[in-house]
Order: C-alpha cells, then structure tokens, then sequence
C-alpha cells in the first residue's frame, strides 16, 4: 500500500508519522524531521503503524544514565 505524502508545513503536527516508510522511500523525510525539530522537539503520534510512540523524560533520563 502506498501512502501519500503531503508537505512536512501543510498537515497537522499530530498527523505527523516518521514510521510512515514513504518517506525513506520518496527520500522526503527530512523536511519532516526538521519541522519536528523545530516545533515539537517530543513528538508523540497516537496513530503509527506501530502504535501509540512517543518519547518521555523516563526515556531521555535511562539515556543519559549510559
């Protein structure tokens, strides 16, 4: 199934979904991750195809532990 992208300034932060592998695919994913950088440096997206993924202070604390 193919899934098509939209521009990275165009949708919605929440609809944004890094795990979408369209965007490895279409080499488009950087204008993502820029704007996410930007704007929402903890990004949570309730709707991958993975699930539920986020990050949280309990995963930056056990990264900061190594």
């Amino acid at each position: 199934m193919t899934t098509q992208l939209h521009d990275a300034y165009s949708i919605p932060l929440e609809a944004i979904d890094v795990s979408d592998p369209q965007l490895y695919q279409d080499d488009a994913w950087y204008p993502y991750f820029e704007r996410l950088r930007r704007e929402a440096p903890v990004h949570y997206c309730r709707e991958s195809r993975y699930g539920p993924i986020g990050q949280s202070a309990s995963i930056r604390t056990s990264c900061r532990s190594r």
